[in-house]
């Protein structure tokens, strides 16, 4: 039942496993902050710098409130794309899965969340533009079906402003303009 309502999930590294020991995750019970382990584990596969060949799309998608538990409940949903176990309550690590459902781990996406600014961070790398604006659209489907499950959530797709780190540009905005 908990899995059916997108609270918990099993670990994928621990499904084949022995049956009776099932490790489950509860996302809103993981530590706040990224435990030295999963921040070792994420400078890996994540390094601070865009890796040559490679490019980044950004979107931050800025609501009027984060609920706690929206934000559990997408990490639910997440969790068969998870990248070696590396997720803290307040983000992930993601590979991509084509139409195929074959992995792709050359495209990943580090999703943050700002609880004390109602953000979601993304951030998605890849070799191929189309793989990485694919992974943008499922992102975005996902927060969009999580989102609707909470009456007063609005949200919009925002860009950062390249005039001002902190200002943020809505996408509709410059869709209309």
């Amino acid at each position: 039942l908990l899995e059916k309502f997108e609270v918990c999930f099993i670990l994928k590294d621990q499904q084949n496993e022995n049956k009776s020991e099932k490790k489950l995750i509860i996302p809103n019970l993981l530590s706040e902050d990224k435990t030295k382990i999963i921040e070792d584990k994420l400078e890996r596969k994540w390094s601070t710098t865009i890796p040559r060949g490679e490019i980044e799309i950004e979107r931050i998608f800025s609501f009027n409130q984060v609920p706690s538990e929206m934000v559990s409940r997408l990490l639910v949903r997440f969790h068969g794309q998870i990248v070696d176990n590396i997720i803290w309550r307040r983000g992930v690590l993601l590979k991509h899965f084509n139409d195929n459902k074959n992995e792709n781990e050359n495209v990943l996406c580090l999703l943050e969340v700002k609880m004390s600014e109602n953000l979601f961070e993304i951030r998605i790398r890849g070799k191929e533009r189309n793989e990485c604006l694919e992974m943008m659209k499922y992102i975005y489907e996902e927060v969009k079906t999580v989102s609707g499950n909470y009456g007063g959530v609005k949200w919009k797709e925002c860009v950062r402003s390249p005039h001002f780190s902190k200002g943020l540009i809505d996408l509709d905005d410059t869709l209309e303009d």
